[in-house]
């Protein structure tokens, strides 16, 4: 009985040691075969890439026609789609963003590969194929069956799919318009920024030069009368909307009565927008090492602005902002500052400083916030103010009050001007009240 026993564990120490050796055995494959794709990745030619991967596919015994196997590679495939689009190899540049396993990143790379209008019209046929495609990918991931494990709900996912969508579709407006369908460009242009509700400046005029290519002047000078009384005026829009009136009156008078709307209404939405938070402490240093305490800018009416080099919004807004800059240079009570946040690259302030390097055009007095510590991709100022999303911006008053808090951007410069304009002057007077 003892000798029995005795086998029994013989048997069932080989049994747990052959597995632990198995599983030792498939986390080192998997660890080398993660390494090998990293390789991939790191490789600068396409055909290089393509080859490693060959090398690599033969090494570990896989198949990308087989689903499976191609999971286990699916990141060298961006990598290698993209490259060889770079060189203009369409066929491989298919080949590869096919076999990305996410519908979404593909839907997406196919529209970036299509946003150059002269671009483009290197290969037409291409490129109207995948960007109708990026919009069919999006549609078809609505039936998907299981939603990314990094959305709270379906809901927050579906609503995700429908903004990729409004993204998507005006890149395909353009690729139709550069083969000369403007009309199947219009209504799908118009499709959009009703949607929108003609929020969105780039996409309203895409929206009227397509009216105009279309021979459709009186709906033209509609639409752009509503968006200047939208707020949203600018050069081109008045040299648009020039070369559409016919009425009798002059044209500056005609137009400075419309924007005199979009103030009004301008002001009124502000006024309503008015409040009354003390505003947290902070003392950040800027990029020349200098700290910045808001308790010493008590007084001043201090306009901070938050932001993050990969941020497209932020960036859109920086010519409007170096306006308003400009505009409140010589005001000792107006203070600006542009608080870097969410930015999680190893070398942060590095990166921050050499985006303002590149663009010395921004000359703004730029503080970075404080990775807060134990909570990694967290920062102070932005967990102390509760900024959910960038660009944020927060008006505060001489009492150390906030009194706007102001997320987004989609304008103009002149815009950006007019309504700080609005903030700050409402904020002086409401100091300490």
């Amino acid at each position: 009985m003892k000798s029995l026993c005795l086998l029994l564990s013989l048997t069932m120490l080989t049994a747990v040691t052959s597995f632990a050796q198995a599983d030792k055995i498939n986390e080192d494959k998997s660890t080398a075969l993660t390494s090998a794709v990293a390789e991939i990745r790191a490789i600068k030619t396409a055909d290089e890439k393509e080859k490693r991967l060959n090398e690599v596919l033969t090494a570990f015994n896989l198949d990308i026609n087989k689903e499976a196997d191609a999971a286990k590679v699916d990141r060298a495939f961006t990598s290698i789609g993209v490259a060889f689009f770079m060189e203009k190899n369409y066929q491989k540049t298919e080949f590869y963003i096919d076999k990305i396993a996410s519908k979404t990143i593909r839907a997406a790379l196919y529209s970036s590969f299509c946003r150059d209008k002269e671009k483009i019209k290197d290969n037409l046929p291409f490129f109207a194929k995948i960007s109708k495609r990026s919009l069919d990918l999006v549609e078809m991931a609505k039936l998907d069956k299981e939603d990314p494990k990094y959305y709270k709900s379906r809901a927050e996912y579906l609503n995700q799919l429908a903004a990729n969508y409004m993204m998507y579709a005006p890149v395909y407006a353009g690729v139709l318009e550069t083969m000369g369908k403007n009309s199947e460009a219009l209504a799908l242009m118009e499709d959009i920024v009703k949607k929108h509700n003609f929020a969105i400046l780039e996409t309203n005029m895409s929206y009227l030069e397509l009216l105009i290519k279309n021979g459709k002047n009186n709906e033209a000078k509609t639409a752009a009368e509503r968006f200047v009384r939208a707020g949203q005026a600018n050069e081109k829009l008045k040299t648009v909307l020039k070369a559409q009136y016919t009425g009798t009156e002059n044209f500056e008078t005609y137009y400075g009565n419309l924007e005199k709307e979009a103030d009004n209404k301008r002001n009124e939405r502000f006024a309503k927008r008015v409040i009354n938070v003390p505003a947290p402490a902070f003392a950040l240093k800027n990029l020349k090492g200098e700290v910045t305490d808001l308790a010493a800018l008590k007084g001043k009416t201090v306009i901070i602005d938050c932001w993050a080099t990969w941020c497209g919004p932020c960036i859109k807004s920086f010519p409007g902002m170096q306006l308003a800059v400009e505009k409140y240079r010589n005001d000792p009570n107006v203070v600006f500052l542009f608080i870097n946040t969410f930015e999680r690259e190893e070398n942060r302030e590095k990166t921050v400083k050499d985006w303002m390097l590149a663009n010395p055009k921004y000359t703004f007095n730029v503080l970075l916030d404080t990775p807060t510590p134990n909570a990694p991709g967290k920062f102070d100022f932005a967990d102390k103010y509760k900024v959910e999303g960038i660009p944020t911006k927060f008006i505060i008053d001489g009492s150390g009050n906030i009194r706007f808090n102001v997320a987004g951007f989609d304008g103009t410069p002149e815009s950006v001007v007019k309504e700080l304009d609005i903030m700050i002057s409402l904020s002086k007077a409401g100091a300490g009240k």
